[in-house]
Formats: structure tokens, C-alpha cells, sequence
């Protein structure tokens, strides 16, 4: 499932490796302190982008090709949706749809908080 190495400063025992991080996100088990221990890491490695999608399993750390957007997204990309979802302005001024929103685990452009 995971092409890359996934790095967690502070592993539980139960966590060896990447099956077993993918397992806890299939079981949701994922705690905020490991997504912060990853991020962590994925920054110390000069990592600037980390798409995580708990409700099938998925982290992708750098930035989404083709081929990683339709697995999380569900769909092609259509026109300029790959640089957007890729954007590292997203939320700023010119750049209010670009990013993720890692809340809903989704790209901003098509994110329902936005509309709120």
C-alpha cells in the first residue's frame, strides 16, 4: 500500500512498519499524537506536503501525481487539480482553493467547509 517510507519519531511497540501503520488508519486507530509525530518527521526531512485520508488507509508523503490523486480522490483530475491540491499557498490570498483540507481529507477546491 505505501510506496515510501513512513517515519514516526515515537513509535508504539505495535508499530514495525508501514502495514502496520495502514492497519491502524483501516481501524482508525491512528492518534493525534502519531499524525503529529508524522508530520514532524515529514517536515525534519524537508518533506513540505502530507496527504492523510484515515477512511481508506492512506498517507502520502510529497507530492501527489496522477495516479495518487484518483486513489484519493476517487476520480481523475480534470484541468489544473493536481497543481492546486500540490499548491503549498492553499488558504492564502490568490490561493483560497488550493491545498488540503485535512480535516475532511480532501482537496480545498472541492471541500464543503468552504462554503460555510
Amino acid at each position: 500500500m505505501f510506496d515510501f517510507p513512513v517515519v514516526i519519531t515515537e513509535p508504539s511497540p505495535a508499530l514495525e512498519s508501514a502495514e502496520d501503520i495502514a492497519a491502524l488508519y483501516e481501524r482508525q486507530l491512528m492518534t493525534p499524537q502519531m499524525l503529529a509525530a508524522l508530520r514532524r518527521d515529514a517536515a525534519r526531512l524537508g518533506i513540505k506536503r502530507v496527504f492523510i485520508v484515515k477512511s481508506i488507509g492512506y498517507v502520502h508523503l510529497g507530492k501527489l501525481s496522477f495516479p495518487a490523486f484518483r486513489e484519493v480522490v476517487g476520480r481523475d483530475p480534470v484541468d489544473d487539480d493536481l497543481h492546486r491540491v500540490n499548491c503549498l499557498d492553499g488558504g492564502k490570498v490568490g490561493h483560497y482553493l488550493c491545498g488540503w483540507c485535512g480535516e475532511h481529507e480532501t482537496p480545498r477546491f472541492q471541500c464543503a467547509c468552504l462554503l460555510s
